[in-house]
């Protein structure tokens, strides 16, 4: 693997990286923007501390044994602990994905004990294990507490690497027993130019509506089902009707529920923006249809909204029905204008 196999806006955070690596932390908890590429750069990152053959030009071999196993998923030094909807059965399974949000969205403490044996042996093969918790914000009340006992007294030879989007849901003392790295994000320009490259159509109109990561819009309109959904969820909320609502609310099971909460709560954002300043951030393409839509609300029901959808944010993934969840979320953005 060479350079050339990262994304444009990387080529920094590498360099960082490998100046790292030079006194490797035995926690270091890695965050940036959602649609950045997180998980990419560290998996190469993490592979390129097990290859056998990895060299000053910083090149990884893809050809010893080390990033054979680590490429097919099953290097015996390494863990990967993830919530149980990453599963990539369960992602890569159509029927599955019927009702993806009702799997388990927490990282469980069973799982953080499953890592006492794996961390306090021998490395079989490399001289290093490596644990990636991702994302490191799904870990539960109980399942933090126990990985900081590990992270408090780390065996030798032992490194945790963490990762996630934002670090206020981590436990003060995790964060304090970690080496924290931010991930570059690219530039609007950046962003811009790689989607061209990439042939999506109105990129500047979707890196607005998506939150402004240039994966997350290119996932999504590459997604045909999840484009044709998310059109159909925008289709409700210029509608707002209640029967509307309960029609789309089991078909947008095939979504994970924060990409929906979050583009609700981007429009709902820009209505609020329209009110008071006529200028809306998220969705320009659609101002006329926000600012008919502001008309039918006031300022103080839209605040009274979004902090019930800060509220709703909380306890997304913890959430035992999706469907009732979905159709909460809808009817309470309905509220905005009855």
């Amino acid at each position: 693997m060479t350079n050339n196999a990262l994304y444009p806006w990387q080529y920094d955070s590498w360099e960082k990286l490998q100046k790292l690596r030079l006194s490797l932390p035995h926690a270091i908890l890695f965050y940036g923007a959602k649609g950045i590429g997180k998980k990419y750069l560290i998996d190469i990152f993490i592979q390129s501390l097990l290859c056998e053959n990895f060299d000053k030009n910083n090149y990884i071999c893809e050809k010893c044994n080390s990033c054979i196993w680590f490429l097919k998923k099953n290097h015996p030094d390494f863990r990967y602990v993830h919530p149980e909807i990453f599963e990539q059965s369960l992602l890569d399974n159509d029927k599955k994905n019927k009702n993806l949000n009702n799997h388990s969205k927490e990282i469980k403490i069973d799982q953080i004990r499953e890592l006492a044996n794996f961390i306090n042996t021998s490395s079989h093969y490399s001289k290093i294990r490596i644990v990636l918790l991702y994302p490191a914000d799904t870990l539960n009340h109980n399942a933090a507490n126990a990985l900081l006992k590990m992270l408090e007294e780390p065996p030798l030879n032992s490194f945790f690497i963490l990762l996630c989007n934002k670090i206020d849901n981590l436990l003060k003392t995790i964060l304090s027993r970690c080496y924290k790295f931010i991930l570059k994000s690219p530039n609007k320009n950046e962003s811009l130019e790689w989607l061209k490259q990439k042939n999506i159509s109105n990129p500047d109109i979707l890196l607005s509506e998506q939150g402004g990561g240039p994966l997350i819009v290119f996932n999504n309109t590459k997604n045909k089902k999840y484009d044709l959904l998310l059109n159909k969820l925008k289709e409700f909320l210029i509608k707002s009707d209640i029967e509307y609502a309960l029609n789309i609310s089991e078909k947008l099971q095939k979504i994970p529920i924060l990409i929906i909460f979050e583009l609700i709560q981007r429009w709902i954002y820009d209505l609020f923006l329209l009110k008071i300043t006529n200028i809306n951030r998220y969705y320009p393409h659609y101002k006329n249809k926000l600012n008919q839509l502001a008309k039918k609300t006031d300022q103080y029901r839209l605040l009274y909204v979004l902090k019930k959808f800060n509220e709703k944010r909380l306890i997304i993934n913890n959430s035992f029905s999706s469907n009732l969840l979905i159709k909460d979320i809808l009817i309470t953005y309905i509220e905005l204008f009855y």
